[in-house]
């Protein structure tokens, strides 16, 4: 004799366990601390977003995870092998804060050798010059550890190519013109002006950006 059974909905799969406690553990990041340098070097309307509709994020914490991971153990490897190829120390993912007027911008370089730091981005095509907030982000790095120089390295899916620039104090002062305008958009509940790229469609806010949805807060 056949039994029928019935499959019974769980309520909330391994998956999406973890999703809720990365976001648990993002809000609580985000109050801890300040503004992330990568978010203000990128579109000002997506760092105000983040810090008003964080839940929206979750979407976008499933595929940089992954993205997130295979860098870091990049990074390990390169670690790792320093002393045989390059002769000298190499650091990883060292962290970098600094405050002024009452704001605190935090990040992490991704690798810090003796006289440049190393900013190292996924990407399926290779552009053919960096993405200026990738300039900008890596920048403020190489500023605040006292660095001559910065590269900015894409991990494309076929090869890999390296930017290098001498560091500016001028972008390290735009950088905190950002801020500003980040921390002022916030009080006034207002969000700050569209920059439109080509990383826009793949942006979690797009729709809200473009109007397409309406969230209230």
């Amino acid at each position: 004799m056949s039994k029928e059974y019935k499959l019974v909905p769980r309520v909330s799969t391994v998956g999406e366990r973890i999703l809720k406690e990365l976001y648990v553990y993002y809000r609580k990041q985000e109050h801890r601390k300040g503004f992330y340098i990568s978010s203000l070097s990128s579109c000002l309307r997506r760092a105000y977003y983040e810090k008003i509709f964080p839940e929206l994020v979750l979407e976008q914490i499933r595929k940089s995870t992954f993205e997130g991971e295979a860098i870091h153990y990049f990074v390990k490897y390169l670690v790792d092998l320093g002393g045989k190829l390059l002769f000298e120390k190499i650091n990883a993912e060292v962290p970098v804060e600094y405050e002024f007027e009452g704001i605190k911008i935090v990040g992490r370089a991704d690798i810090v050798l003796k006289d440049r730091i190393i900013e190292l981005k996924t990407c399926r095509n290779i552009p053919s010059r960096p993405y200026f907030s990738h300039v900008l982000q890596a920048n403020a790095y190489a500023y605040l550890l006292k660095k001559k120089m910065f590269e900015v390295t894409y991990l494309g899916m076929h090869n890999i190519r390296s930017f290098v620039y001498d560091t500016s104090k001028e972008l390290f002062e735009r950088l905190l013109d950002r801020a500003r305008i980040l921390r002022k958009a916030l009080i006034f509940s207002v969000a700050p002006e569209r920059e439109p790229s080509p990383l826009c469609v793949k942006c979690p806010y797009y729709h809200v950006c473009f109007r397409q949805m309406q969230l209230h807060l």
